[in-house]
């Protein structure tokens, strides 16, 4: 009965607290990819900062995807209004890991054509070598 619901609803908040100190995590990740990128700091630093927040990405999608099980095997046992306050914590918060994946993917985005310029540049300096 009742305990049951207790023991489903602080297993949510207990998932819910581990999502929210992730997000913060990558968050901050992502503000130092940003920050970083920004500057003049070495390729592999930055590689190195890349890859810890595609990890945190994974992670985070890992803890929404169990969140969001959690939920769902439960939702129907605890009442209307706890139902209304999870549903949207759970919506937030995968709000909150699109903005960020998307931040990411730009990043991504800016990265490939940075890599594309480099090699843009190198063939037209190889051709300009071998035609002088």
């Amino acid at each position: 009965g009742t305990r049951e619901a207790m023991g489903d609803a602080t297993g949510l908040a207990k998932e819910h607290t581990k999502l929210k100190k992730q997000l913060l995590a990558t968050h901050h990740a992502l503000e130092r990819l940003e920050t970083t990128e920004a500057s003049a700091h070495t390729p592999a630093e930055i590689e190195r900062i890349a890859q810890d927040v595609g990890q945190k990405l994974s992670t985070l999608q890992m803890l929404l995807s169990s969140l969001r099980g959690a939920w769902n095997a439960q939702s129907g046992s605890v009442d209307l209004s706890k139902q209304t306050v999870w549903k949207q914590r759970l919506d937030q918060s995968e709000q909150e890991y699109l903005n960020l994946n998307s931040s990411y993917e730009g990043y991504l985005g800016r990265h490939r054509s940075r890599e594309m310029q480099k090699l843009e540049r190198q063939e037209l300096l190889q051709r300009r070598g071998a035609n002088g």
